[in-house]
């Protein structure tokens, strides 16, 4: 590496470092071809090497007068001293190839292109243990024979450059071709065997046999297929190459023919061997982004507890710091210097303390719902000491949690648990808050209750009789208005059954408004009511028909009355056998008229109230059928708390009344109860109306034995016509009718 001189005796020039163009060349002109002659070196000097400095032609620049007697600490000499590498080409071969060999793969690349001495001394075929060293330390595939190692050391570490358009950023090396191409240029280049007679219809088919192909065609997206495709340069190149050699056999030139089989199965044989080592190579890629991908995260880790480190130092909690991971100047493949923690400390700090106060409020939050369970299970003793059926009348344990003695120690502002002694003692004041809370619900209620009536002389305040209010009458009709509230369709009969409700909304039927679930929940902490006037006008119109006075009287009066009615407003319809319309109860009436506020012909009410015998016979035809609310786990024993948490089936609060308690014959309202929270399911309402002719074949036929015909009836349909036709209200199987 010794520097020669010119024949002037002259140095030759500095020469200036390849611009980064280089980096980027295209296959067609490959930096790494081949190994350079190593008389290349006659064209080199030591200025190669040298720190070039910046100068300006011309006029040098004027000398500036001194201004202080202090002598420089450093002169220009010692200022520059350990920057001039011009010495290095005085170094031994062996010892500058020692160090070379440890370097990376990309960074010998790159050191090739720093100068012309350097890119000779590499270049040349004296440097081969340079590469092999350096390729051999990342268990690099072994190079082909026909590719110089520096060449091999390019495609397999070169950079994510595409070798034709100079695309960045493609990190995939297809080996198949032995090229770096980027999407676009593989669509445009590619050519698959399929299409070739139609692409080059001049051409042999054999040209495909000779040239290297790949499995990922341009629109795979890097996904292998089954078939071949082929760069369409390589197809000119080879068909040129071969055309070549048979034109010496149509020349008929000595050994012509044998040149030209000897080189096509050199080629086969090759493109053979180049198939199973890219499989090889692939594989060695793949391990490789593996470990890349790994690298990548010890060095993201590391910046993390370099940052993490920082923030000890400033006296944050490690707790707080968990969050970033997810924090763009944090989550970087990038060391952490000095300068970048200087420039990133604040946005750093900002996102420690947001979540230092996030976490603050969430061991306050998991505090006082602490305590919140504390107080719900004193309250839920307390309740269960209770007749049951009394539970439905107390405030929820979201209300309970707002009075005032419980409030002040749910938001004690200590960070210890408060004894369950001290909620106690707050519960046991606890009934004057509740019948303030009441009180203050039908005080809600009595401002949304309109009277129509204005000439009555009835005060709003009292309704006729005696400790009853207009807030009890059956015309005081409420409606739930909060949003997702499953009962909101509805009607709240009473202030007893609106102060009674509580709000039934799904949790995944939460998610779906815009608003999130956490609104929703605290709407329904305290139900939105409505006053109905629909509803309203419906119960008046109802105490008509039944004699009863509107101002005086109570739901229970009109469950007394036990009354059935049909709407005249609803047209007449043939189902499940009649030819009529639906027999409502009265509070099947109310929510009837409310829910048809939209329907043509109900913008009145018009019922007509059935005779005695019409009802008993619908009500007959009623217990036939099971109730649907029977099945409702809403049910509880009025003797015990066993059903306090767990409603069940009004079959099993039967039996348990039976085993329990002994009670044979249990009453509901006395021994056992419906929640009253809960809305009621309702019955499917029976018709009332003229029977229409039954199907001739049916699931469960009867005849009649009174008409002695072959007609066919269901069991309702038989009695009815028994009932019609015959006049038996009671028929009984085998006297009546009988089952076919």
């Amino acid at each position: 590496m010794v520097a020669t001189r010119r024949q002037s005796g002259k140095l030759l020039p500095p020469l200036t470092a390849p611009s980064t163009g280089d980096v980027e060349t295209s296959d067609e002109e490959d930096p790494f071809g081949g190994y350079e002659s190593s008389t290349d070196e006659s064209d080199s000097s030591d200025d190669d090497f040298a720190v070039k400095r910046a100068g300006r032609k011309g006029r040098p620049a004027a000398k500036r007068a001194k201004t202080s007697d202090t002598p420089s600490k450093m002169t220009t000499k010692s200022k520059n001293k350990g920057k001039d590498l011009s010495r290095i080409v005085d170094m031994p071969l062996d010892v500058l190839f020692e160090i070379f060999g440890c370097l990376l793969p990309n960074d010998l690349l790159n050191l090739t292109r720093t100068n012309k001495m350097l890119r000779a001394t590499l270049m040349s075929k004296q440097a081969v243990t340079v590469w092999n060293a350096v390729l051999k330390g990342r268990n690099a595939p072994k190079c082909p024979e026909d590719f110089s190692e520096p060449r091999w050391a390019y495609l397999l570490f070169g950079g994510n450059v595409c070798h034709t358009c100079g695309a960045k950023g493609i990190r995939r090396v297809d080996f198949g071709l032995r090229r770096r191409a980027c999407a676009s240029c593989l669509k445009e280049k590619l050519v698959v065997a399929s299409k070739f007679g139609t692409r080059f219809p001049d051409y042999e088919p054999i040209v495909l046999d000779l040239l290297l192909y790949t499995n990922t065609g341009g629109w795979a997206h890097g996904y292998a297929s089954n078939s071949k495709f082929y760069w369409v340069d390589d197809i000119y190149d080879m068909a040129t190459e071969l055309g070549k050699y048979q034109k010496d056999v149509n020349l008929r030139k000595r050994g012509a023919k044998q040149a030209l089989d000897d080189f096509k199965n050199s080629r086969i044989e090759f493109v053979a061997a180049n198939f199973a080592n890219a499989q090889k190579c692939y594989k060695w890629a793949s391990a490789r982004a593996k470990i890349l991908e790994e690298e990548k995260k010890e060095r993201i880790n590391q910046r993390y507890q370099a940052v993490e480190a920082h923030l000890l130092r400033l006296g944050h909690l490690k707790i707080d710091m968990r969050s970033l991971q997810n924090c763009s100047a944090v989550n970087k493949d990038a060391e952490l210097t000095d300068l970048s923690w200087s420039r990133m400390r604040a946005t750093v700090e900002a996102e420690v303390n947001k979540h230092k106060v996030e976490r603050i409020a969430r061991e306050r939050k998991s505090l006082i719902d602490s305590r919140k369970r504390v107080v719900k299970d004193v309250y839920s003793a307390y309740k269960k000491e209770l007749v049951p059926i009394q539970w439905a009348y107390h405030p929820k344990d979201e209300h309970v949690y707002n009075f005032e003695g419980i409030a002040a120690l749910i938001n004690d502002p200590s960070a210890s648990n408060i004894e369950a002694s001290h909620y106690r003692e707050a519960l046991e004041k606890l009934p004057s808050p509740i019948e303030a809370f009441n009180e203050g619900q039908r005080a809600l209620l009595l401002s949304l209750v309109t009277r129509k009536d204005n000439s009555s002389d009835i005060s709003n305040d009292i309704a006729g009789k005696a400790g009853r209010t207009c807030l009890d009458l059956a015309t005081s009709v409420f409606r739930c208005s909060t949003v997702g509230c499953q009962l909101r369709e509805r009607p709240l009969i009473g202030c007893q059954r609106a102060i009674c409700h509580s709000c039934d909304v799904h949790r995944g039927q939460c998610y779906g408004y815009h608003y999130g679930f956490s609104h929703l929940q605290r709407d329904t902490l305290t139900p939105a009511f409505t006053f109905s006037d629909r509803g309203s006008t419906a119960v008046e119109s109802l105490a008509v028909l039944l004699a009863m006075d509107a101002r005086e009287a109570v739901p229970a009066d009109y469950d007394r009355k036990a009354a059935r009615f049909v709407c005249l407003n609803c047209a007449l319809l043939s189902r499940a056998g009649i030819h009529g319309r639906e027999a409502l109860t009265w509070r099947d009436c109310v929510a009837h008229f409310i829910d048809a506020r939209y329907r043509k012909n109900h913008d009145s009410p018009n019922w007509k109230l059935l005779t005695h015998d019409e009802t008993m016979d619908i009500k007959r035809r009623e217990q036939s059928q099971r109730d649907p609310a029977d099945y409702d786990e809403a049910w509880s024993c009025n003797h015990c708390s066993t059903y306090f948490d767990n409603f069940a089936r009004r079959e099993s609060v039967i039996q348990h009344l039976k085993n329990i308690h002994g009670n044979t014959n249990p009453s509901e309202g006395v021994d056992f109860f419906y929640d009253q929270r809960r809305g009621r399911t309702p019955r499917v309402p029976v018709r009332f109306g003229t029977p229409t002719a039954i199907a001739a074949k049916s699931k469960d036929p009867h005849r009649c034995l009174r008409c002695g015909g072959s007609r066919e009836f269901t069991l309702q349909g038989v009695t009815d016509h028994l009932k019609a036709k015959h006049k038996i209200t009671d028929p009984v199987i085998g006297r009546d009718m009988q089952k076919i």
